[in-house]
């Protein structure tokens, strides 16, 4: 015979509804089972009396409890390249000419330089408006060489950190975070991995963060 299902205020109304029914249970039952919450709507929910009328021999099966708070952990890593490209300007240009209306710009695909990377400085200036508007689109593109560049490693601790420990507390909002900390490892030695770790405290039959 079960009581409770974890709604505690619906049995207790449907109790308060039936008190003879549930009388009846505790006669005929061996076993009867409790599992109401502690909330001040299960107080006194099995009196003196309801165990004065169980049957001799039988059992009171009690698993009502309150909130379990356990300490609960959860990570998120984030890796961080430990490379970051940076750009110089070469000092070799070239200059792209085009006449441009909304429709169509002549010439449509102009020739461009050989440059594997390139800055491009555009300047745009009408020539006639109104009904047929046509302005020259003047584009000047300046060579750059791209590197690889280590950065500090200090710098892209700091970083990736942040970001495991950000994503954390996103994740965990509207808990009470207690502890938390950030361990770091390289991999392949151009990559930080930093890897947070939070401590939070929470009821352990309710639902876990996603």
């Amino acid at each position: 015979m079960v009581y409770n299902h974890g709604k505690t205020g619906e049995i207790v109304a449907a109790v308060s509804q039936d008190p003879q029914a549930m009388a009846f249970n505790a006669l005929a039952t061996c076993y009867n089972y409790i599992v109401a919450g502690v909330e001040p709507e299960s107080t006194h929910l099995l009196d003196r009396a309801f165990f004065g009328r169980m049957r001799p021999g039988s059992y009171l099966v009690n698993t009502a409890r309150g909130a379990v708070i356990a300490r609960c952990w959860l990570t998120h890593t984030v890796e961080m390249s430990m490379l970051e490209i940076r750009s110089e300007e070469t000092g070799r240009e070239a200059a792209v000419q085009q006449i441009v209306t909304p429709w169509f710009s002549l010439p449509a695909e102009p020739e461009t330089p050989d440059f594997l990377a390139s800055n491009a400085y555009i300047t745009q200036t009408p020539v006639v408006g109104c009904f047929f508007p046509v302005w020259r689109k003047a584009t000047v593109l300046r060579e750059v060489s791209l590197e690889y560049v280590r950065r500090p490693e200090g710098e892209v601790r700091t970083e990736a950190g942040q970001a495991a420990l950000d994503r954390l507390k996103t994740l965990l909002y509207g808990y009470e975070i207690i502890d938390k900390w950030v361990d770091y490892c390289m991999i392949e030695d151009d990559t930080l991995a930093a890897t947070a770790t939070a401590e939070w405290l929470m009821d352990i039959a309710g639902q876990a963060p996603a």
